[in-house]
């Protein structure tokens, strides 16, 4: 994933000029990081609860609930440990609901902590609730400005994996954008699907990055198997 987003901002500094322009802050960025409360209503929290997810190459990554919550960056979120089966490398995952927002931080640093709060989902999701998740990064001495625009298209979806049927599945649809800092037209950077199911958590996600035709790239999880602990 980092791999690709590097690749994708090297793609929209070649592609834009400078100009003078403002940046809008999302609706990430608007929230008090000490509203942050448990996210266990859209993926459980309980120690020892486990999510398998397959990818599209079919590596198989085994996400953990450890039941502890943990401070970054001020806020507190519940803690998850991501880890590869075949290499044993553990990723942190962090999820936390804040006010009306489903938030988990990502990485955009590779693995050094720089972490960004970004908007998954609404708590009371409707059909067209919208949000958009901004934040700012250096590459190669340069500040790129990021976006998502974010927007539940379904609520009641039916949506069936290795052999079981989930009802009630939310879908979520993020139009992923960039631009160099202070450049005034974004650029598309491709989408991001995901299919949620309150109580289980992510069963499905789809990244679709195309960078005009500098650079294209898909990847795929899904889930395998999982168990929620009472």
């Amino acid at each position: 994933m980092n791999t690709i987003l590097r690749t994708t901002l090297f793609s929209l500094i070649g592609a834009t000029l400078l100009f003078s322009s403002c940046r809008k802050e999302g609706n990430n960025e608007k929230l008090d990081k000490n509203n942050n409360e448990s996210s266990s209503e859209l993926v459980p929290a309980t120690t020892g609860s486990w999510w398998l997810m397959r990818a599209d190459d079919n590596s198989v990554s085994k996400t953990t609930a450890t039941g502890e919550d943990s401070t970054v960056n001020g806020g507190a979120y519940d803690y998850f440990e991501m880890k590869d089966t075949s290499t044993g490398y553990i990723t942190p995952k962090f999820y936390a609901k804040n006010t009306d927002y489903y938030i988990n931080l990502i990485d955009l640093s590779d693995g050094d902590g720089q972490y960004v709060a970004a908007i998954i989902c609404t708590v009371d999701p409707k059909d067209g609730d919208t949000w958009t998740n901004t934040s700012q990064m250096e590459y190669s001495g340069m500040t790129v400005d990021l976006k998502t625009e974010g927007e539940v298209t379904e609520i009641n979806g039916t949506l069936t994996l290795n052999g079981h049927t989930y009802t009630n599945v939310i879908h979520t649809r993020n139009i992923l954008k960039g631009k160099v800092h202070n450049t005034p037209v974004w650029i598309n950077c491709g989408e991001l699907n995901m299919d949620i199911k309150p109580g289980v958590g992510i069963l499905k996600s789809d990244l679709d990055v195309h960078i005009l035709s500098f650079f294209q790239k898909q990847i795929s999880n899904s889930l395998l198997d999982y168990h929620i602990e009472n």
